[in-house]
């Protein structure tokens, strides 16, 4: 693949994680569990969308935004704690997305992709990527209550990750219905 195809790639999914991201902020801030513990949170399901379609450079946009996100909200101004936040938040989907399809057997290019697929995908995507982050964010004393901030978090990414896929799935169907036949 070009380098020039990569890169927008790679641009295309940090910008769509980051305008995801600020659109959730926007709407959801007042009803999150505690800092970066969200009880919806749409960016999952971009995370998991990049991922699903571009593989470990869709990992890599959503990582940089994640970093440059990080960077700009935390308080301590540590650049170690943003990284390795960036760093899960768009690795810990590709790892999930490649344990599922092993666990499954489905092939990697989405053909066989059905509702029950996304569905078990976006579980188990948003357990690892709950728990990736959670015990970061004790190690880094971020966290006191490690297992009802993985809770929370697991179901916000998952109940993100749902609105975000279906919706997108949606739009998909839409777009085929209004392609003129050939």
């Amino acid at each position: 693949m070009a380098f020039s195809r990569i890169s927008l790639i790679v641009a295309a999914c940090a910008a769509a994680y980051l305008g995801m991201f600020w659109l959730n902020q926007l709407v959801f801030s007042s009803s999150g569990f505690s800092e970066g513990v969200d009880w919806i949170f749409l960016p999952s399901g971009v995370r998991l969308a990049c991922v699903l379609v571009f593989l470990h450079w869709g990992a890599l946009g959503v990582a940089l935004a994640t970093t440059a996100i990080s960077w700009h909200l935390q308080v301590d101004g540590n650049f170690l704690t943003a990284a390795v936040t960036g760093a899960i938040s768009g690795f810990a989907p590709w790892v999930a997305h490649s344990l599922y399809l092993r666990m499954t057997g489905i092939g990697r290019d989405l053909a066989q992709l059905s509702s029950a697929t996304l569905l078990g995908m976006a579980a188990l995507f948003a357990v690892i990527t709950a728990s990736f982050h959670q015990v970061w964010y004790w190690v880094r004393g971020m966290s006191q209550d490690v297992l009802e901030s993985l809770a929370v978090m697991a179901l916000g990414d998952f109940v993100g990750s749902l609105v975000v896929l279906y919706l997108l799935k949606l739009g998909l169907v839409a777009l085929m219905q209004w392609r003129p036949s050939r």
